[in-house]
Parts: structure tokens; C-alpha cells; sequence
């Protein structure tokens, strides 16, 4: 590497302007810092192994192999050298720890995140781009999950359940989150623990199931301390039942059992899309945003059409051949405000929650996809690349205390020894859960600053916030048998 001259682009890991990077006879100058270590046998090391604010760094001096990052579960990143790896060089290493770092990440960066995640840390995977996309769509669904958690909607939620079209039973469509009604609430403490927590251990600690149901057969804790969020125990004709864990330590755990009705009163969807290298734009793109978008305007007894005004009317059916018609937005809120058992019977408010990786631009400069979601989705919420890049920055690049349980857990499911995926929506590590639900409910203002409100026009997530907890405290048992 003698010789070799690193072009000074770059600010180095305290923000200070890079003036000369060079390395010459195994000398690295960065700026003013110059330091020379000895090798494994006796050469100079041509990188040292001192990295600012890299706490986490492997010792060059100790052997005469390149760097490679690695990801161990306690450790992110970690620098070591082996023999004969496909690693990073330090130039690009520094790049993307600068970028991580940033308060402000623009929108270019977090779309040039994806590429070096995708070069970076998922090089073991067959398509790298599509390995880090999936991560960053995880982290989405994540955010969307524990929001609703903190909005103290977690007993309503199922997850990935298929959801019939308004009286087109035929076809259904999975969605990420659905809000459903509870009609029954109970608390099962297991004790002492016997790991894994299984469906029967809980029903055999709580009691007989559900009238009419039929148990479901499901692990709700796996002995590597695994859980599954919002698990499906029991199922009857017109309804279902949930556990989830309230809390979990060695002597035992709690779990919160909610019975819930079939069809819910909100759905959510996460849409994240890439696009194809070279390409401003991917035919992919738009085919997910209609299909959101079908979605959204096909499960709802409340539906819209458009006047050649232009003015969006919705037609509602209440039952028995009548049909409500009027400005769309004045039914939705008269239905979330009211008790009109008729309008709430089958009505679904619908979410859909984007994020800006490529082509959905801003909240402010919408694109046709995101024109085609905002005018089908009763709120569409845009997840900011600021607020998005905190949550990064906080969970895995300058890691808080608090969430500490939650990055080990991201660790482990992302390497090349692929043991399984422990963060999910579905499945997570019960310490990385409860972790994020205390995060998430104690800074409920920050999280909330991290989503811009695209349509309806005009409306605060607060709002949303509301609708979602009127809606949930219906009187849906007299409401669904009236």
C-alpha cells in the first residue's frame, strides 16, 4: 500500500476537515495525526488500529491482514483482520461511519445507507441490495409496531392477518397491522419459568379458552428467549385470541391474553420500495403503490369516488340497501366522532405509513406513487429520513443504554451465520421488546416528531392518535351483534 494517496473528501470521525490522507512506508497521516505500530512479524502495520470514537476496534498491529467489518452480537462494527477476507477498506469505513453519524442525514444519504450496507455489511448475501433493503423495511415496521405500542394499542393489534374486501369475501389481502376489537381482557402469570412458553402451558396456567374457540398450537417463548408478538392461541368463528408478554425474568413471566372480533376498525401498511441501479425510477414502484392503494379503497363499507369537480365524495352503506353519500373526509369524521351503530359496523380506517428510500421524495413534493397512496389511504404518514436515521443512530451507531438489548438483537439476525431472524415484528428477543416498548412510550413526543402527516391535509399525528383510541374504545360487542 506504499505510495498509495487517499483523496481528502472526507471529514474524519471528530468532523475535522481530512487536509492530507497518505499513506507512505507504512506511515498513515490522517490530518495532523500520525502514528506507525509494528506488525505480527516484525513490519510496519500499514493502518493503525486507532479510529476515533470506534471504541470497538480490532489491533492491526497484531498481524498483517487486511480489515474486514464484522458483525458480532456485542459488537458494532468491530475491526478485525483475518487472512484472504473480502473486507472494507478504512477509506470506506471512515465514510460510512461519518455519514451514520450525522444528525441531519439528507435524503441522498440515507439512500447511499442502503448501497453501503448492501457492499458492507450484508456482502455475504446472494442480493445484497435486496438483503439491506429488507433490513431497513424491518426497521420501518419496527417504528410503526412500537409507535402503536406506545399509543397503548398493543392488545388490539394482529399481525400479517388476512383481511377480506368489504363484502367480497372471495379475496383477501394480508396487511402488516390490524386493529381489532377487544371484547375480553385477562392476565396469565406463569411461574416459575419453564421455557419455551407454549400455547398449552398458558391455557393450562389460565384457564379454558374462549367459548367456541379451538386452540392453536403456537410458541410464544423459544428457550433462546424468543418471542412472538401478538400470538394466536385460540380461534372461533367470529374472533380470536392473543397473548402477548407483558413482562419476563428469570422466576417468571406475565402474559396478557386479549379476545378479539374478526374484523378490525384500522388497518396498517408499510411501504418501502427500491429501485433497480441506474434507473431514476423502477416499474416496480408504481405496481406497489396500486396495490396499496386497492387496499385501501376495497375493505371498507365507507368508500370513495370522484366528482367531476374533482371533490372526493364517499358512498356508505349502512345496511338494508340505504346508502349514505357526502363529503368524504365529513363521513370519516362523523363516523369516528359518532355512535351510529350502522356506519361503524363495517367501517376501516386505513393507514398506510411510507418511507423515502429512492422515489417517494418528500412529504412536500409528492411523486405519483405517493399521490396514488395519499388519495386512497384515509392517513398516509410519511416516516422522515431524519427520523428514520435517528432511530439507526440510536439503536446501532452511537447505541443508547435503553436500547442496548434491542441492537444486540438486530446483531444476531444480520450476519452470514443466518441462526434466524430474533428482530421482527413478528419474532423478537423478549429483552429487545420490552426495551422498546419503555424507549418508544417514554419519548412518545420525539417519536411522533419523526412522521409528517400527508394526508388527510392539514392533520397532526396526535389527531390519528385520537381517532385510533376513540375507535378502540367502541362498544364493538353491541356494535358488531346490533
Amino acid at each position: 500500500m506504499s505510495g498509495l494517496l487517499i483523496r481528502p473528501t472526507l471529514l474524519d470521525l471528530d468532523r475535522v476537515p481530512v487536509v492530507e490522507e497518505f499513506l507512505e512506508g507504512g506511515r498513515l497521516s490522517l490530518g495532523n495525526r500520525a502514528l506507525r505500530r509494528r506488525g505480527g512479524h516484525g513490519e510496519d502495520a500499514t493502518v493503525d488500529a486507532h479510529v476515533a470514537d470506534l471504541r470497538l476496534v480490532g489491533d492491526a498491529a497484531q498481524g498483517d491482514d487486511r480489515p474486514v467489518l464484522e458483525l458480532e452480537r456485542r459488537n458494532l462494527p468491530q475491526l478485525l483482520f483475518v487472512r484472504g477476507g473480502s473486507g472494507m477498506t478504512v477509506t470506506s469505513l471512515v465514510a460510512m461511519l461519518y455519514a451514520l453519524r450525522s444528525p441531519e442525514l439528507s435524503y441522498a444519504s440515507v439512500d447511499k445507507l442502503q448501497k453501503m450496507l448492501a457492499a458492507e455489511v450484508f456482502g455475504y448475501a446472494t442480493d445484497k441490495k435486496k438483503a439491506s433493503g429488507r433490513a431497513l423495511g424491518t426497521l420501518v415496521e419496527i417504528i410503526t409496531f412500537y409507535t402503536l405500542c406506545a399509543w397503548k394499542l398493543r392488545d388490539a393489534i394482529a399481525i400479517e392477518k388476512p383481511i377480506p374486501e368489504f363484502a367480497n369475501p372471495d379475496i383477501i389481502h394480508n396487511v402488516e397491522f390490524s386493529l381489532h376489537p377487544i371484547v375480553g381482557m385477562r392476565s396469565v402469570s406463569i411461574k416459575p419459568l419453564d421455557l419455551p412458553v407454549t400455547s398449552r402451558k398458558l391455557i393450562n396456567a389460565g384457564g379454558p379458552i374462549a367459548a367456541g374457540h379451538t386452540a392453536k398450537s403456537q410458541q410464544l417463548v423459544t428457550k433462546d428467549h424468543v418471542m412472538r408478538n401478538a400470538a394466536v392461541i385460540s380461534k372461533g368463528d367470529h374472533g380470536f385470541t392473543t397473548a402477548n408478554i407483558s413482562s419476563m425474568d428469570a422466576k417468571g413471566c406475565t402474559v396478557a391474553l386479549a379476545n378479539l372480533l374478526d374484523a378490525p376498525f384500522t388497518i396498517f401498511e408499510c411501504k418501502r420500495v427500491g429501485i433497480e441501479e441506474g434507473m431514476k425510477k423502477g416499474p416496480q414502484t408504481i405496481e406497489k403503490a396500486k396495490q396499496g392503494a386497492y387496499v385501501a379503497r376495497s375493505v371498507s363499507s365507507l368508500q370513495k369516488f370522484r366528482l367531476a369537480n374533482g371533490k372526493v365524495q364517499g358512498v356508505l352503506d349502512t345496511g338494508g340497501d340505504h346508502l349514505r353519500i357526502g363529503d368524504y373526509d365529513a363521513l370519516v369524521r362523523e363516523i369516528i366522532d359518532g355512535a351510529d351503530a350502522d356506519a361503524l359496523r363495517s367501517f376501516i380506517l386505513t393507514v398506510g405509513v411510507v418511507s423515502n428510500h429512492g422515489n417517494w421524495f418528500t412529504a412536500e413534493n409528492h411523486n405519483k406513487e405517493l399521490r396514488v397512496l395519499a388519495q386512497s389511504y384515509d392517513w398516509l404518514l410519511f416516516l422522515t429520513d431524519a427520523g428514520l436515521c435517528q432511530f439507526i443512530e440510536k439503536l446501532l451507531v452511537k447505541p443508547v443504554a435503553e436500547l442496548q438489548p434491542a441492537r444486540e438483537a438486530f446483531l444476531v439476525s444480520y450476519n452470514a451465520e443466518k441462526r434466524g431472524n430474533c428482530f421482527t415484528k413478528v419474532k423478537i428477543r423478549v429483552e429487545a421488546d420490552l426495551a422498546l416498548k419503555q424507549y418508544f412510550a417514554t419519548r412518545e413526543d420525539e417519536i411522533e416528531s419523526w412522521f409528517n402527516v400527508v394526508a388527510p391535509r392539514g392533520a397532526t399525528i396526535k389527531q390519528l392518535r385520537d381517532d385510533l383510541v376513540k375507535l378502540a374504545n367502541k362498544d364493538w360487542r353491541s356494535i358488531r351483534q346490533s
